[in-house]
């Protein structure tokens, strides 16, 4: 257990310490109270770090203080104020819910589907989100991860669409007219979507709102990766063109309207 106080982690902020070091950053994990000081950025901690130029400045030290901390109050802001490790297990567990909807309508060949294709598919779509998910949900002030975001990202965006080539077709019957593969096509695409919700809001709630733009791109893979998850006990057309465009686009369209509203944002 970490021998250090949250004064010293106060003491840290108010010195302009940001990131902290790995002890106190240990400190902050456990601590929700100094999780808050960590939360958008480090914003209340960066406050704290301008205390002296306003003492200097004959300007109140806590002006504007005050307001960050009444915006860090009420359900949401506990649930970003969890440890880490909490936090990961609540998106764990949305994207284990995700995944179950594809049970409400089962597809009707899946006794057809080898149970190690089965496994193996969900396997690697859980593993791909779940990357995607630490990613998701940075700690702020964290050494750097061994494996670059990027490639985390082009993995979880990329699986799916791999997927789509080494499934085993079961009830796959003559290639459809260009009208029905767009609509069965658009049927799956639009329902993985819908069934993304749960994992999306989970992820916005528990965002903390520090760390690289990138986290929200990763959010949306991970989020395409538990839709295609769902969708794997779901949908029965094992066509590569039909996974390729009605399911593996999920996470890239997420990803999309992510960026775009970041870039908004930006404007």
């Amino acid at each position: 257990m970490s021998d250090v106080s949250c004064e010293e982690v106060r003491d840290a902020l108010h010195l302009g310490h940001i990131p902290l070091p790995p002890a106190l950053l240990a400190h902050v994990e456990g601590c929700a109270e100094c999780s808050l000081l960590l939360a958008d950025d480090a914003a209340l901690g960066k406050a704290l770090g301008a205390e002296r130029e306003a003492l200097e400045a004959d300007v109140p030290p806590w002006a504007g203080v005050e307001a960050l901390v009444l915006e860090e109050v009420g359900w949401r802001a506990w649930l970003r104020s969890r440890p880490n490790p909490v936090r990961l297990l609540l998106a764990g567990a949305a994207f284990s819910v995700v995944t179950a909807l594809g049970l409400r309508h089962l597809r009707p060949d899946i006794a057809l589907v080898p149970p190690l294709e089965l496994g193996a598919l969900l396997s690697v779509f859980g593993l791909a989100g779940g990357m995607a998910a630490v990613r998701a949900l940075p700690v702020l002030g964290a050494r750097p991860k061994r494996v670059p975001s990027e490639v985390i990202l082009a993995a979880a965006l990329g699986v799916p669409a791999v997927a789509a080539f080494l499934r085993t077709a079961t009830t796959l019957g003559p290639a459809a007219e260009a009208g029905t593969f767009a609509r069965q096509a658009w049927s799956c695409f639009s329902y993985g979507l819908l069934l993304s919700v749960p994992l999306l809001a989970v992820l916005w709630l528990l965002d903390r709102g520090a760390g690289p733009r990138s986290r929200v791109l990763q959010g949306a893979a991970a989020a395409g990766l538990a839709a295609n998850a769902a969708l794997t006990l779901h949908c029965s057309n094992g066509s590569s063109a039909h996974l390729c465009v009605g399911h593996a686009t999920i996470g890239v369209a997420l990803a999309a309207v992510a960026a775009l509203v970041m870039r908004r944002r930006q404007d």
